[in-house]
């Protein structure tokens, strides 16, 4: 159980920090155009999966020093995983614009 809460409060960690940096936070501004054509742009923007993806690293780094990896790393790699698929289906860091 203690487990289970450990992933559970991870994957809701890192997908409010994709959420952050898709939609509030832009530290690195890091932005690809998917298409454009005369009336709209769509475009993604990198903020949100940067931050989650440091923040994974960050996670590792402390389970390295803490010697958790081998218990904790399959799990925090789950998480991780999990947070970004659902993610990319809420549309995180996609952007529609109109000109």
């Amino acid at each position: 159980m203690r487990r289970f809460l450990s992933v559970f409060l991870q994957f809701f960690l890192f997908l409010v920090t994709f959420a952050l940096g898709s939609f509030l936070l832009h530290p690195f501004n890091v932005v690809t155009v998917l298409a454009s054509d005369a009336t709209h742009t769509r475009s993604f923007l990198w903020d949100g999966l940067l931050l989650m993806l440091l923040l994974y690293a960050l996670v590792l780094l402390i389970e390295v020093v803490m010697r958790q990896i081998k218990a904790a790393g399959l799990w925090s790699t789950i998480a991780v995983v999990l947070a970004g698929v659902l993610g990319f289906a809420m549309k995180f860091g996609f952007i529609s614009t109109d000109r």
